[in-house]
């Protein structure tokens, strides 16, 4: 007996292919957040920053007060220092 396609039919397979397209979107969007992150802290790392995690009240505020995801630079006599926070990911000063 022949097999019929009905309208029904194909909607519920438009359905699934979208539904698994989405899928397969998110799961990609997620792993490619995590590699951005990893790439970032190798990044940092390898320029000489260190990770200084926001576990003091002075770092948590200084975490708070600086804009996110952005290097800030102060100085001090001769001296510049850089910081770039990531409130997100480590919850961290890089320093």
């Amino acid at each position: 007996m022949p097999y019929q396609v009905t309208e029904r039919l194909l909607l519920k397979l438009a359905l699934s292919c979208t539904l698994r397209g989405a899928s397969a979107i998110t799961l990609t969007s997620c792993t490619t957040a995590q590699r951005s992150v990893a790439t970032k802290e190798s990044n940092l790392s390898a320029a000489g920053f260190l990770a200084r995690p926001a576990n003091t009240p002075k770092r948590q505020a200084m975490l708070k007060r600086l804009a996110p995801n952005t290097f800030v630079t102060s100085t001090r006599g001769n001296k510049t220092n850089y910081v770039y926070t990531d409130p997100t990911g480590c919850k961290c000063l890089y320093v």
